[in-house]
């Protein structure tokens, strides 16, 4: 069998496998915004999919563009942004031109997560959190770092750095200043971002008797916090546990 005829068999075969990593809703809530593992972001109108008399064509992307050249892992949205995090990049793309529908979309502005010791790459951004109170853009790496950047200027101010293995998830508790991560290491950590790089508690689920669960692993996957920023949840390789 010739080499390109190969190669296009291949091609047809990753084409049926589209993972969706991650979506976010607009500013306005009538949008959501969907990205996968071959960078393309697609925009569906809640409104007209969720109608009770919706057809299928109302229920597809109303907007669909290639916003990485590689995977989107993570995807967040602001009052005037929603970001995507790839296997390099950042992009921040302005929703009023993404819902002008007239053309594909360019990026407002690019970060770039810097480059590790051991690899010339920059990592990829496994998750987004935004904090509006302080105009500033936390994004968790697969170099194990989680990086603070300042929108305004485009610049990391910085590093919270600790983890052993891949960061997966983020959450803020704005009131107490503190960034909350989960990652591979089967560690959930808090961050006061106030101060560079002070870790100010960590949790291990796994060593918990009750939610280890040796099948599955230690990594964690999921972090949040309730509104009242009162109570942390957190699962993954442990069971969903959740912590005062």
């Amino acid at each position: 069998m010739a080499a390109d005829h190969k190669d296009q068999i291949y091609q047809r075969r990753l084409e049926l496998h589209t993972t969706v990593f991650a979506v976010a809703f607009s500013p306005c809530g009538n949008y959501l915004a969907a990205c996968n593992n071959f960078g393309q972001i697609a925009v569906f109108s809640v409104v007209s999919a969720l109608a009770p008399d919706a057809s299928s064509d109302k229920k597809r992307p109303i907007i669909f563009f290639q916003g990485h050249n590689g995977p989107i892992y993570s995807l967040i949205s602001t009052d005037k942004f929603l970001i995507s995090g790839g296997s390099s990049e950042i992009h921040g793309w302005r929703w009023d031109e993404i819902l002008d529908k007239t053309e594909s979309p360019s990026p407002a502005w690019t970060l770039q997560p810097p480059a590790s010791r051991t690899s010339l790459d920059a990592p990829e951004t496994n998750a987004l959190v935004f904090s509006d109170q302080e105009d500033t853009l936390f994004s968790g790496c697969g170099d194990n770092n989680i990086y603070m950047w300042d929108l305004e200027s485009g610049i990391c101010k910085n590093t919270l750095a600790g983890h052993t293995d891949y960061v997966q998830c983020l959450s803020l508790r704005t009131k107490h200043s503190q960034c909350v991560s989960g990652s591979e290491d089967g560690t959930v950590r808090l961050w006061d971002y106030r101060i560079k790089g002070s870790m100010t508690d960590m949790i291990e689920p796994c060593k918990n008797e009750d939610l280890h669960r040796p099948h599955l692993g230690s990594w964690i996957g999921c972090v949040t916090v309730d509104p009242s920023e009162d109570w942390l949840v957190c699962g993954g390789g442990p069971s969903l546990s959740v912590c005062i």
